[in-house]
């Protein structure tokens, strides 16, 4: 079970419905109208934050800061209210636990929440169009997928569903260390520089397994 959840909404039935709903997913529910507390405090450890984003650039401006103070973005779960919030959110896709679209399922949101405890990356493939236009750096990556062997591509696309190292251990019967060793390889022969950078060229061009 999760530690703390933290829910961000400037609506008070999103905070409700997402306090019911989430209630038997963590020891501890907290709920703000804003996120003005990230403004002196940083998230703690064990908390995941769950932000339903309707202004892009008041997220932004706090995300922004959290980071300048060496705050990790990656137990954060954006809910856009909007699919075109994306767009101007792009530049946290290496930093961010998840980006979910704004008509995403409750348990789906659920089931988002232990691979992002856990470290992994999720991004809806719906959004990656939204995305990948405006980031730059995942656009101009080279179609070098045919020098991963089949099991780094494998292995490539659960990265692009967020698997975590451990859950794709348990799926292929291998061990958590040839896992790692397996994601680096990945990560020299795609030129990437990390495991979302990964997700994002998988999700890019298609499947891959």
């Amino acid at each position: 079970m999760i530690e703390t959840i933290c829910i961000i909404s400037d609506s008070n039935l999103v905070r409700a419905y997402l306090e019911g709903s989430l209630a038997e997913a963590a020891c501890t529910i907290s709920s703000l109208e804003d996120a003005s507390r990230f403004e002196t405090e940083d998230p703690g450890p064990g908390e995941i934050v769950v932000w339903e984003v309707s202004c892009a650039r008041r997220c932004g401006a706090v995300l922004d800061r959290l980071k300048s103070r060496g705050v990790a973005l990656d137990k954060v779960i954006l809910l856009l209210r909007g699919e075109t919030l994306a767009v101007e959110l792009h530049r946290f896709v290496r930093d961010i636990g998840a980006i979910l679209g704004p008509d995403t399922p409750v348990e789906v949101l659920k089931q988002v929440l232990h691979p992002v405890q856990a470290g992994a990356c999720v991004l809806p493939r719906r959004l990656l169009g939204e995305i990948l236009p405006a980031h730059p750096a995942v656009a101009a990556f080279p179609e070098t997928v045919q020098h991963l062997t089949n099991q780094e591509r494998v292995i490539l696309q659960r990265l692009s569903v967020g698997n975590c190292n451990k859950t794709i251990a348990s799926e292929l019967n291998i061990t958590d260390g040839t896992v790692r060793v397996h994601v680096r390889s990945i990560l020299r022969k795609l030129g990437v520089r990390n495991r979302t950078e990964a997700a994002l060229y998988a999700g890019q061009f298609g499947s891959v397994a």
